[in-house]
């Protein structure tokens, strides 16, 4: 690290540090999409679990109860995420800051991870800031930074390419071990981080660097500017035929994998037994799956980031979004890495670079072209997740670190040919540039997205054109190089995360605090259309930025838009999570469609007490309409069995008709017809009461003259268990999504507890690998102390 601190490795971490210097000093804070809809409301949960002395596992205020730890981008296991629960002792503006500081030390650690592996490579020191700053800086990383948990799992790529090649490509005097154990850990940095796609990306890119690696051991390091060095046995690989090589690999590789896997466990366990239960336990349909392919004319934003316009300036105009597609590492570093895929030496790993390129862009078009499609039909995993532009990250790396080895390369012109060609640009650039001022004078009627990218490109090409004059290279000229690549990369990616006020995360109590206190333990809920108007055409439009001033501020806390609830501790019926468990989205997508009758009773089965509703009159956009839902818990002196989840939903659903008394319980070793306790459909009304609560626990009384079912209308989920007067009792399943428990006549006491095995499995395993880990280092440590002593 202390490399660079100075020139002009400094770039590498003022760059990010510049970039979010308004967020950091306090002149607001991120709110943009997830950062205010899913990760600050999850953690000031979190925080009040921890400080209840409970483990944030369960969430009952979002979705009729959903996971949270079983939520994996979540990230609570994620150590850095750690720091957040400690500034959130300050309250949400500090866990605010915390976010946006998090942020930043994330970039620097993606550019100077991708700085280190271009050192391993025996690059330069200008050919690593240049490599690093293109990564790190680029716009795939700063577009998405408000996706919290992507740029957690970006930041540990490079770390882990590194990692993996330095494992499989043996050092002459290296340590196996210690090498073993710094992938290891990398890994589940990288598994911890939140973002399963992102992960997954960058172990398949990894193995792929790793077989790469094994196959060509004898590659020798970049070489082609003064002062490059060789790595001490860099060029000293293994011995053997290239199958054994591989396999060698692989297995190194594999097992790495394997004890990271371990460590993450306590998070990985729990999020698969979500996933099994969720709406994508079966794959996400393909329409699902596209949404978001790569747009084929962005690839024009490798030059001109702007050319159809940025949220930031409030004019986009593209399609969908505008950070999905964004691609942009600079001008100079893509021209750059031109040059080393036209006139560079065309090695293996060049051609690798450029064939992980290709394949980058065609899986990231997506619905553009017939692959995609015929992978998400064949080929395992393609149908597990949303926006294959997101594939452009290997397009991304490969490009950096293309970008890396032309400026290795970059010399002066010798001879009168070469300059000549050199001077050509400036005026090259400087035509562009006066075009699109003619433009912006000539045609006005043209978007002004167009002219202006043109005039930004073409200064930016005049700068670059003249550092490849025939001058003197000294240090004053690395920096200058660095420089521009950092000021071009600041400008495309400044305003690219907006700002909030601070008063947005405040605890302030909401001017209409009154009516949500009517609630009374029942629920809020918001239409599907009225979330999605108020969410994407509002507060957070895809084309333009919000000011984020006071006023908005005041009126997106109000909107009480999910997960914003969190924040306010008042239970909703919609959730904003990336996985649903199967059984609620299968209800909410048929209470959209429901016919008018159909549709109350559900809402009534919800517990709802406030339907929002959108009037833009109002400050906040919504009003909140008082609606007779029934209690949260409930006695039944009968319910109608079903042998399956399907009958029970052809019995609920089938008729297209609200149903009344009895509940509808799957009982599959039962049969099917109605349970009644003694008397019939007939006897006195039983009563029940929640006596406490918390997040993973729910303590009732219940009081009946006869035996009955006490129904509790939060969502049902593996890992509840019920006593009932201390006793073990079954769960059931009731109205296809609730929970139901047979209780005894007279006064009983109901308790449900949250403790999902899933989750003490996946401790267990994470403990017992952090154990091995901690060994393996230990034996480590004993063996360098021995080496040193002998010597």
């Amino acid at each position: 690290m202390r490399r660079y601190l100075r020139f002009p490795g400094i770039f590498l971490i003022l760059g990010p540090v510049i970039l979010y210097a308004p967020h950091l000093l306090g002149r607001g804070a991120l709110y943009f999409g997830t950062p205010a809809l899913q990760f600050h409301p999850w953690r000031v949960f979190a925080l009040r679990a921890l400080l209840a002395g409970e483990l944030p596992l369960w969430n009952p205020l979002s979705g009729m109860g959903t996971p949270l730890l079983a939520n994996y981008q979540s990230a609570l296991f994620y150590p850095p995420n750690w720091a957040l629960l400690l500034l959130g002792l300050a309250g949400g503006p500090a866990i605010a800051w915390g976010q946006a500081l998090l942020v930043v030390i994330h970039l620097v650690l993606a550019a100077w991870g991708m700085a280190q592996l271009t050192r391993w490579l025996g690059l330069g020191e200008l050919a690593q800031v240049v490599g690093g700053l293109a990564f790190g800086l680029s716009g795939y990383l700063v577009a998405r930074a408000h996706f919290l948990s992507i740029n957690a799992a970006l930041a540990w790529m490079p770390w882990v390419l590194l990692l993996a090649g330095d494992l499989v490509r043996p050092q002459g005097a290296g340590r196996p071990a210690r090498r073993f154990l710094r992938l290891v850990l990398a890994v589940a940095m990288l598994l911890l981080a939140g973002h399963a796609q992102t992960a997954w990306y960058a172990l398949l890119l990894a193995a792929a660097w790793a077989v790469f690696w094994s196959l060509r051991p004898n590659l020798s390091p970049r070489q082609g500017s003064p002062g490059s060095k060789k790595p001490a046995g860099l060029a000293e690989g293994p011995t053997g035929g290239w199958l054994a090589r591989t396999m060698r690999a692989s297995a190194l590789f594999a097992a790495a994998i394997l004890v990271a896997l371990g460590l993450a466990a306590v998070q990985l366990f729990p999020t698969a037994e979500l996933l099994a239960q969720s709406q994508r336990s079966g794959g996400a349909d393909l329409e699902f799956v596209m949404t978001y392919s790569f747009w084929p004319w962005r690839l024009l934003g490798l030059w001109m980031p702007g050319f159809f316009g940025s949220p930031a300036s409030g004019n986009y105009w593209g399609y969908a979004n505008y950070w999905e597609d964004a691609v942009y590492i600079g001008l100079l570093p893509i021209f750059l890495a031109i040059g080393a895929l036209w006139k560079g030496r065309r090695d293996a790993l060049t051609w690798f670079l450029a064939c992980l390129i290709l394949l980058s862009f065609l899986l990231a078009l997506g619905k553009n072209t017939p692959v995609f499609p015929f992978l998400y039909q064949n080929v395992p995993t393609f149908d597990l997740f949303q926006a294959p532009t997101r594939y452009s990250i290997w397009a991304v790396f490969a490009l950096a670190l293309l970008a890396a080895f032309g400026a290795e390369r970059w010399q002066a012109p010798s001879d009168k040919r070469g300059q000549a060609r050199a001077g050509l640009w400036i005026p090259v650039a400087g035509a562009v540039a006066l075009g699109g001022f003619a433009a912006r004078i000539a045609a006005p009627y043209l978007d002004p997205s167009f002219s202006e990218a043109a005039i930004l490109a073409g200064l930016l090409g005049v700068t670059a054109a003249a550092l490849a004059l025939p001058i003197d290279r000294k240090p004053w000229w690395r920096w200058a190089v660095a420089g521009l690549v950092a000021v071009d990369l600041l400008i495309a990616g400044w305003g690219l995360n907006p700002r909030i006020s601070g008063a947005f995360y405040r605890d302030d109590p909401l001017p209409e605090a009154s009516i949500f206190n009517t609630l009374a333990g029942q629920r809020l809920y918001m239409e599907e259309g009225h979330e999605y108007e108020l969410t994407f055409n509002r507060f957070f439009e895809f084309s333009v930025f919000a000011a984020g001033g006071e006023k908005y501020a005041r009126a997106l806390r109000a909107a009480m838009l999910p997960n914003l609830n969190l924040l306010h501790e008042l239970p909703s019926a919609n959730n904003f999570d990336p996985l649903l468990v199967g059984r609620y989205a299968r209800w909410m997508d048929e209470l959209e469609t429901a016919p008018t009758r159909l549709r109350t009773w559900m809402l009534e089965e919800m517990s709802v007490g406030l339907v929002s509703v959108i009037d833009l009159q109002t400050e906040p956009g919504v009003r909140y309409v008082p609606f007779p839902g029934k209690a949260r818990v409930q006695w039944f002196p009968c319910a109608q069995l079903a042998s399956t989840s399907d009958a029970a939903w052809a019995m609920l659903f089938g008729s297209r008709e609200p149903i009344g008394d009895p509940i509808v319980v799957e009982a599959p070793s039962s049969g099917e017809g109605p349970v009644c306790g003694s008397g019939g459909l007939q006897g006195t009304d039983g009563q029940a009461l929640v006596l406490d609560q918390s997040g993973n626990t729910l303590r009732l009384r219940v009081q009946s003259e006869r035996a009955g079912w006490l129904l509790v209308r939060d969502t049902f989920y593996p890992g509840w268990q019920a006593f009932v007067d201390g006793q073990p009792a079954e769960i059931f399943v009731a109205n296809y999504v609730f929970r139901a428990v047979s209780v005894p006549s007279g006064q009983s006491e109901v308790e449900l507890r949250y403790r999902p095995p899933a989750f003490t499995t996946g401790l267990t395993a994470s403990i017992l690998s952090g154990l091995f880990v901690v060994l393996m280092a230990w034996k480590c440590g004993r063996d360098l102390e021995y080496r040193e002593a002998q010597s």
